[in-house]
């Protein structure tokens, strides 16, 4: 393949027009799938180094692997030498003027230039409805397949880690039926904000079940993810379940499982599920 390059064309706009308002980035795909990142005058980093404006955790991104940048007006992205370079709607570019829609990837990550700020609220709230459980605000089992195929996929590329943790409230049937549902909805949701506030930024929490939650793990090994389980344990049963003036008992079993060489998305999960109920049989309220 040459080495050659076109040059970079720019569109100056018309004198007088103003430039797209508040225009941001949504992330499509990747271990920070969801965010959306705003861009103004200040230039944004895109990179697996936690100095970067967006630090994506993944093997196929390099440290520093490219910049946005506003030039007149305009934004631009810039390949930084990465090694497996960066694609706007699929080519591979050193330099490129980004328009409304242009989809950027970087290692397996996809990210979408959004011009128009009414689009970006949209396209954040229409993702927010498609991916996420209503009551716990925690991703849904849909999003969560999808989720889980594309991260097994990728560990096995790049040979990195990758951990699920299952976990659910136990005895919550007894739960429901002698404090009632909305008790029941309401320590789903506690629960729910309990575990959010302790898991790492790559980790993705999602409700699986009735009461049943997950964490996918990537670039995490099964100590680490054990250790993580215990805090999550450890911090529910702390909180503080006051419903109505009533003092709920509320704990959480936890299974936890390492992908393994060659292995599936659903042999991980069946693992992860032997694991939490493991648990469960051992007298619940502990990680396995």
């Amino acid at each position: 393949m040459s080495s050659m390059r076109p040059p970079t064309v720019i569109s100056v706009p018309p004198e007088g027009s103003k430039p797209a308002e508040r225009p941001c980035l949504l992330m499509l795909s990747g271990p920070e799938m969801g965010r959306s990142i705003e861009l103004g005058h200040e230039a944004v980093e895109i990179g697996r180094s936690r100095k970067c404006t967006l630090a994506i955790k993944d093997n196929g991104v390099s440290r520093c692997h490219a910049r946005i940048k506003r030039i007149f007006g305009l934004y631009f992205v810039s390949d930084l030498e990465s090694v497996n370079g960066t694609f706007v709607n699929g080519q591979r570019v050193s330099m490129a003027q980004l328009s409304d829609g242009d989809q950027i990837q970087v290692g397996d990550s996809m990210l979408k230039f959004v011009a128009n700020h009414h689009e970006a609220e949209y396209s954040r709230h229409a993702f927010t409805l498609a991916t996420s459980d209503p009551l716990t605000g925690a991703h849904n089992k849909r999003h969560f397949d999808e989720i889980l195929a594309k991260e097994t996929h990728r560990a096995a590329l790049h040979g990195t880690a990758l951990c699920l943790i299952l976990l659910d409230i136990d005895n919550f049937k007894r739960l429901n039926d002698t404090f009632g549902h909305p008790a029941g909805d309401w320590v789903l949701a506690r629960v729910a904000e309990t575990i959010k506030a302790l898991l790492e930024p790559e980790g993705l929490f999602c409700r699986v079940g009735g009461e049943e939650f997950a964490v996918i793990a990537p670039n995490t090994e099964r100590s680490d993810a054990l250790a993580a389980s215990e805090r999550i344990r450890a911090a529910v049963e702390r909180a503080s379940f006051d419903y109505e003036g009533r003092h709920l008992s509320v704990t959480v079993s936890l299974g936890v499982a390492e992908l393994a060489r060659m292995e599936s998305e659903n042999q991980l999960y069946k693992r992860a599920d032997e694991r939490l109920y493991a648990s469960k049989a051992a007298g619940r309220n502990r990680v396995s």
